[in-house]
C-alpha cells in the first residue's frame, strides 16, 4: 500500500493536478481542492470517476464550463494508485466520524436536511433530481459520491 500511495503521489504531481485543484481557489466552476479528498469522496467513486472522467458542472444551461477534467488515459494500475493516494488525504480535524446512529437512514434527518437545503436556497446553485441551478455540482447522487462525514 505505501508503494501505491507514493506512486499515486508521483502521478498527482507529474500530472500537475494541483494546478486546477488548488486549495485556495474559489468561485463558480472551480474544481474542488483535493488536499482532503479521502475525507470528502468515497474511494469507489474516485476510482470510477478516474476510469471515465466526465463533466461535473455546467457554466449555464447547455454551456460547458471553462475548466473541465481531462481524460489522462491512465492505465488501470495508475488509476488505482492515484485513487489510493487521494483516499489517503484525510483531515480528521475538519471531519469527525459521526456516530453509527447518524449514518443510519433516519426519515427525520432527511427532513432536517431538506429544510436546511430550502432555508439556505441551495437550489439556486445545486440540482436535485433535475430541479435547481446548474452552477454547483448536482447533488442527486451525492450520497454515492461523498463520504457521510463530509
Amino acid at each position: 500500500m505505501p508503494e501505491a500511495i507514493e506512486f499515486g503521489k508521483q502521478l498527482y504531481e507529474g500530472l500537475r493536478c494541483d494546478s486546477c485543484h488548488e486549495v485556495a481557489a474559489q468561485g463558480i466552476n472551480v474544481p474542488p481542492p483535493l488536499d482532503y479528498a479521502g475525507s470528502q469522496f468515497r474511494t469507489e467513486w474516485l476510482l470510477a470517476y478516474l476510469q471515465a472522467p466526465h463533466r461535473r458542472r455546467w457554466q449555464d444551461d447547455g454551456m460547458r464550463p471553462i475548466a473541465r477534467m481531462p481524460d489522462f488515459l491512465l492505465s488501470e494500475n495508475e488509476i488505482r494508485a492515484l485513487t489510493t493516494y487521494l483516499a489517503s488525504l484525510v483531515d480528521t480535524s475538519l471531519f469527525k466520524t459521526p456516530p453509527p446512529a447518524f449514518l443510519a437512514s433516519d426519515p427525520d434527518k432527511v427532513l432536517d436536511g431538506k429544510e436546511i437545503y430550502e432555508e439556505y436556497a441551495c437550489s439556486g446553485c445545486h440540482t436535485i433530481a433535475g430541479d435547481g441551478g446548474k452552477v454547483g455540482p448536482d447533488l442527486t447522487h451525492a450520497g454515492s459520491r461523498l463520504q457521510p462525514e463530509y
